[in-house]
C-alpha cells in the first residue's frame, strides 16, 4: 500500500491510475484518496473484465497507461491483472498487495460514503 501511495505520490502528474475491481456498492463505501485533487480511483469491477466485450473497450481506454489495481484484500486484484496480462494489455500494471485493507492499516487516507 505504502509502495502504491509513493508511486503516485512522486510521480505528481496522475499518470499512474487506480483500478478498484471491487463491486460498485464497495466503491461507493469506501475506495482509496489519490494525492491529486482532480484524480480518483476508477471502478471497473472484476465481474465486467470476465465479459471480452468490455475488457476490449477496458483495454482500449487505459492503452498505455501505468494501473495500480486494487481491491479489499489483494485476491480480486490479483484475478484482475492476470485477465489483462492473458488477453495482452499493453500498458503497465500493478497489483496493490493487501488491497485497500493494508492500505488503511497503513495509515493512508480514504474516501467514500463511509467517510
Amino acid at each position: 500500500a505504502l509502495e502504491a501511495w509513493n508511486m503516485m505520490n512522486c510521480t505528481c502528474d496522475g499518470v499512474e491510475i487506480p483500478i478498484d475491481v471491487r463491486s460498485f456498492v464497495e466503491y461507493l463505501s469506501e475506495r482509496i484518496s489519490t494525492p491529486h485533487l482532480f484524480d480518483r480511483p476508477r471502478n471497473f469491477p472484476l465481474s465486467l473484465m470476465k465479459n471480452k466485450l468490455l475488457l476490449e473497450l477496458f483495454k482500449i481506454r487505459f492503452f498505455g497507461k501505468k494501473l495500480i489495481i486494487y481491491c479489499h484484500s489483494g485476491k480480486r486484484s490479483y484475478m484482475a491483472c492476470k485477465i489483462l496480462v492473458e488477453n495482452g494489455f499493453n500498458g503497465a500494471i500493478y497489483n496493490m498487495v493487501g488491497g485497500l485493507s493494508a492500505w488503511k492499516k497503513a495509515g493512508l487516507p480514504t474516501k467514500g460514503l463511509l467517510k
